[in-house]
Order: structure tokens, then sequence, then C-alpha cells
């Protein structure tokens, strides 16, 4: 009786083991996931502030074409559905108990969910802003 209660703790021991180890990994693959998308995002993002900037102070067309071409690169990152998915997908996870990582996803999907429309409206939707901000 005394060897299977040695038994159920190994046992026991190994599971919580094997679901701490599950959990380590998940939340290094979505940080690792954040992490390339950063990289990803802001060169773009800093480019449309930079020329956005630029229109606002010169008022030239030229300027403002800019503006929208880098503004149309930013939304089409956070318009990628695959990558939309795999951040939803972490947010159901479970296994990431990081309350930080958490909130990073949460805002990641926040600023992404208002990108996935098609990308033929979100060029007539962005060139209006623009044509709007000329004014």
């Amino acid at each position: 009786m005394k060897s299977y209660k040695y038994l159920f703790i190994l046992i026991l021991f190994t599971g919580i083991m094997a679901c701490s180890n599950q959990t380590k990994r998940t939340e290094g693959e979505a940080r690792d996931f954040l992490q390339s998308l950063e990289k990803e995002v802001m060169p773009v993002y800093a480019r449309w502030n930079a020329s956005y900037f630029t229109a606002t102070a010169s008022g030239k067309d030229e300027d403002y074409n800019r503006v929208s071409d880098n503004e149309l690169a930013y939304s089409k990152i956070l318009a990628d559905r695959v990558k939309f998915e795999k951040i939803k997908n972490y947010l159901k996870n479970p296994a990431i108990k990081d309350s930080l990582l958490r909130r990073e996803l949460l805002v990641w999907h926040n600023n992404m969910i208002k990108y996935q429309v098609d990308t033929a409206k979100l060029k007539k939707l962005i060139d209006a802003q623009v044509a709007v901000e000329k004014k």
C-alpha cells in the first residue's frame, strides 16, 4: 500500500511538471511571435508617422500620397488574417498564465481587429481619410 502512495505522488508530480513545461513553452512561443510582429510593425509605423508629420508641415500632395502608402503598408501587416488568428488562439489558450503576456496579446488583438476587412475597402477608407486631412 505504501508503494502505491509513492507511485501516486510520483505520477502527480510528473503531471504537474509536464503542465508547467507546456505553459512555459506556449508562453515562450507567444512572446517570440509578438516580438517578431513588433519588429515587423515598428519600422512601418515610424515611417508612416514621419511621412504624416512631413505632409502636415508641407501640405504637398505627394507627401500626402506617401502618408497614404505608408498607412496602407501598416494596415496590411495588421490585416494579416494568419497573424490575427494566431493571436486569437494564444488568447484562447489556457496554458498562457502570465497576465502581462495576456494583456499584450489583448492589446494586439484589439489593434488588429479593426483591420480585418477587405483590403480594397481599407484602401478606399485610407484614401478618403487622407483626402479629408489635406483640407
